[in-house]
């Protein structure tokens, strides 16, 4: 299968848009977000740090006035697509 990179473009399984507020930390959506598409429990999951580097990814996106940024990482069996404005994009 083929993937798409650009998150304005993604056809996702599961897309999950929230308020950073919401949560934490962005790392803490991701994690319960892909748990939730996997069906399983995010102690289950690999660690995220494996697939990224967490400081950075919270640096980048949580950041006073936030910058327009978006990455994209595959994190397991997941694309992952997450940007400056809180959009989460999970691609199985």
């Amino acid at each position: 299968m083929s993937r798409n990179n650009t998150p304005t473009n993604c056809t996702p399984s599961k897309e999950t848009t929230y308020d950073w507020t919401a949560f934490d930390s962005p790392i803490i959506a991701i994690v319960e977000g892909a748990a939730e598409l996997l069906e399983t429990e995010p102690t289950e999951l690999p660690q995220l740090y494996q697939s990224i580097d967490t400081d950075a990814l919270e640096t980048l996106l949580v950041q006073e006035g936030r910058i327009p940024i978006e990455l994209t990482f595959e994190y397991g069996e997941l694309l992952v697509s997450i940007d400056g404005t809180g959009r989460l994009c999970l691609e199985k």
